[in-house]
């Protein structure tokens, strides 16, 4: 009958009550939304925002991702084909939080001007195991880096990338280097003040780099040099002038020269001295 009440039924709730939970379930679904929105991934990659880790390996991607999530601190895109590294290839969205950029065996042929800039947070960068033919000398833009290592291991496509490398690290904006990894790259000659602007470099690995001679280099500048790896090369001799270098560096402690191509005449014997007095020196 009208007006009769049901028996058992719930008395509906005031409508300022429905209004304040509609108004609730509101808000918790646009927060869930933004939520999924600030941690999202892009498909082809495993995201961790616990870990603040992004691991895009073996995706065959062409091009840097664009909608990576911003919680970003460790990308790993290796073994990709990332021939080219356009200007601001990871500013969209950017990633303040940066720290680690693993770009390892993609095939990357050439960097140009930018590619690592707005990245203020940029402590690690391993291009190792590419084929660079191009590495412009603005990779890092114009502002002092934060990158503390640098792995340009088996890197470089041949010997004609080698002045373009040396203008890079004489741009001046990579002060904070201290680690710098050149292994199994065909060097043949390291051009005059390649190193002169990373003062605070504390390991230079030049393994393996084809090197037949050190008489340009100009070592008196690293002050912070405490390793530096000159094996498996074709080295004949050492000049008086290169180990007196050498030997005026207050840190450096560990020098290999093992497998290098001695040729033994009047030459060898200041690096005969040398390794009787020092024991900086392994071979």
């Amino acid at each position: 009958m009208p007006g009769r009440a049901v028996r058992g039924a719930t008395p509906p709730a005031p409508v300022g009550e429905r209004r304040a939970a509609l108004g609730l379930l509101l808000q918790v679904l646009l927060g869930w939304g933004s939520a999924q929105q600030s941690g999202s991934c892009p498909a082809p990659c495993e995201c961790s925002e616990a870990a603040r880790t992004v691991k895009c390996v073996n995706r065959n991607l062409t091009a840097v991702p664009q909608d990576l999530p911003p919680y970003t601190r460790l990308l790993f895109l290796t073994g990709n084909q990332l021939a080219s590294l356009q200007p601001g290839a990871f500013l969209s969205p950017p990633l303040p939080e940066l720290s680690l950029l693993n770009l390892s065996g993609n095939h990357l042929q050439q960097v140009e001007a930018g590619a690592f800039a707005s990245l203020p947070s940029l402590r690690q960068l391993d291009l190792s195991s590419n084929d660079l033919a191009r590495l412009s000398p603005e990779a890092f833009g114009n502002a002092s880096s934060p990158l503390e290592e640098l792995n340009l291991s088996n890197s470089l496509s041949n010997q004609s990338v080698v002045p373009a490398l040396a203008e890079l690290l004489g741009w001046g904006v990579l002060g904070n280097l201290s680690r710098l990894e050149l292994a199994d790259n065909k060097l043949l000659f390291l051009p005059a003040g390649m190193f002169s602007s990373l003062p605070n470099l504390q390991h230079l690995d030049l393994r393996n780099t084809f090197l037949v001679s050190l008489h340009a280099v100009a070592f008196h500048s690293l002050a912070q040099l405490q390793s530096l790896d000159l094996s498996h090369n074709s080295l004949k001799c050492l000049k008086n002038a290169t180990i007196a270098q050498l030997r005026s560096l207050p840190a450096l402690h560990r020098i290999n020269l093992g497998h290098n191509t001695w040729v033994c005449d009047c030459c060898i014997q200041h690096l005969v001295n040398w390794l009787k007095e020092s024991d900086q020196v392994s071979s």
